[in-house]
């Protein structure tokens, strides 16, 4: 078989220099033998703007997968990697319903992943402020349950011996303004 038509189509981010987009284009044209006389052989190189935002989010995403995975084996070491040398940072990370990343060791019942997360920085205090309080006065001050709550609620008291041993307020109050003596009896 003989190629009869080619035609590469090459989008290169704009942030590239023009003069290093014509030698891309030049050198796939001579690679793929473009010429005058050659008209069923075509190069296009177009300039765009790429969306870096999004696949960035993908992979802090990832990463933070891989954070929750991690703890939940117990796995120290890959812990300390995600979070010292990738810069996962459980703080700033929570599910859609407000729940921190620093929970998800305490729903596993892994403590050596919790007690990981927590010598590598994290914070037993790290909560994210309640949606509804954008629109209700009276949610103003709330926000969602953190790690302790959920340590609170677990059967092993672990988790929440852990949480306070690293700095924990005993003070935290639930979502719903409730304190973590009453959601350990619920």
């Amino acid at each position: 078989g003989r190629i009869e038509r080619l035609s590469v189509a090459v989008l290169v981010d704009d942030s590239i220099a023009p003069e290093t987009v014509t030698a891309v284009r030049n050198w796939i044209e001579t690679t793929i033998g473009v010429a005058p006389n050659q008209p069923a052989r075509s190069v296009t190189v177009q300039r765009v703007k790429f969306d870096t935002a999004s696949a960035e989010a993908e992979q802090a995403q990832r990463k933070a997968q891989e954070l929750a995975i991690a703890a939940e084996r117990g796995d120290v070491a890959e812990v300390r990697r995600l979070m010292k040398e990738e810069g996962v940072d459980p703080d700033r990370i929570f599910s859609v319903d407000g729940m921190p990343l620093l929970a998800w060791p305490i729903l596993t019942r892994s403590p050596a992943g919790l007690k990981a997360m927590l010598e590598n920085g994290a914070d037993p205090n790290a909560k994210q402020p309640h949606r509804a309080r954008l629109v209700n006065a009276d949610f103003r001050d709330r926000y969602h349950n953190n790690a302790m709550v959920w340590a609170a609620k677990a059967d092993d008291p672990i988790y929440l011996k852990l949480l306070l041993d690293h700095g924990g307020n005993p003070n935290t109050r639930n979502s719903n303004d409730e304190t973590l003596l009453l959601q350990a009896f619920l």
